[in-house]
């Protein structure tokens, strides 16, 4: 066996027997090794080859794959700002549309119309607002609780009819109701509750805040028992109506709405 045929055969991982760690019947000589060895380079550089081969395939599918998912994700972002755009786009415009309606309402003096279109426009620039707001910031947002506010707890030791009379109560919630749906109210906390006190008490004590201006110098006239609802003023009607949304149906105030018409009427003569 010549020396360079051992060198070979150490280079491709063949050692001496006095060397080999195996079992010594598996032993071979560095010639059968260098001579299997070269029989099987060929069929193991092929294997390696198509393994590589595979192995690259698998890599640009991969890329591929990716290169088509982040063109999905912004396809579907893009078309999202497209939606969202659009959806903007006709809420603006409903709003603007509900502001022409509230000024017409106002020109032709239909106040209960312009009450309507303005709580409207309340709500509908509320949902905007409220659609407009990320996931996470609607999820994270918890609803403030009122009884924990300074102001409410000094207005509710202040006024303690609140909850205890059904019909102030009512009456103070659908007050409530209305200065918030009115857009040009700018009174908060303390100011606004101090103004559905004055509300209230305006209303129940004998001087309906909705109540028109009587005739100078004719006050409110003489008392009549038999005056009703029917003898309101037009004005003085249409506000008992409004009202009566709120103030009249089960667990509310007033069980029926002729209920309410009467104490309506009741009041607003009480001083005549």
């Amino acid at each position: 066996m010549s020396e360079e045929i051992e060198v070979k055969a150490k280079d491709m991982g063949w050692a001496p027997k006095e060397e080999f760690r195996g079992d010594p019947e598996k032993w071979i000589d560095a010639e059968t090794y260098v001579r299997r060895g070269e029989e099987l380079m060929p069929i193991l550089k092929a294997n390696s080859r198509r393994t590589n081969e595979k192995l690259q395939s698998v890599e640009t599918e991969l890329k591929t794959t990716k290169d088509l998912l982040k063109e999905a994700t912004e396809s579907i972002e893009a078309l999202k700002e497209f939606r969202s755009s659009l959806t903007k786009k006709e809420a603006q415009e409903k709003a603007k549309e509900l502001t022409t309606a509230i000024v017409e309402a106002k020109r032709e003096g239909d106040h209960e119309k312009e009450v309507e279109l303005t709580e409207a426009l309340h709500e509908h620039k509320a949902a905007i607002k409220e659609a407009e707001k990320p996931p996470a910031a609607k999820s994270a947002e918890k609803p403030e609780d009122p009884t924990l506010n300074p102001d409410w707890q000094a207005w509710v030791a202040e006024n303690d009819w609140w909850g205890k009379d059904r019909r102030r109560t009512a009456l103070a919630m659908g007050i409530a109701d209305e200065l918030k749906a009115d857009s040009t109210n700018k009174l908060t906390g303390k100011a606004f509750l101090d103004k559905v006190t004055e509300e209230v008490e305006l209303t129940v004590g004998g001087g309906l805040r909705t109540a028109p201006n009587k005739v100078e110098g004719g006050g409110r006239g003489s008392r009549n028992g038999a005056k009703g609802f029917g003898d309101l003023p037009a004005e003085a009607k249409q506000a008992c109506e409004r009202q009566a949304e709120r103030l009249v149906g089960p667990n509310r105030a007033f069980k029926t709405a002729q209920e309410w018409r009467n104490h309506y009427a009741t009041e607003y003569f009480a001083e005549e």
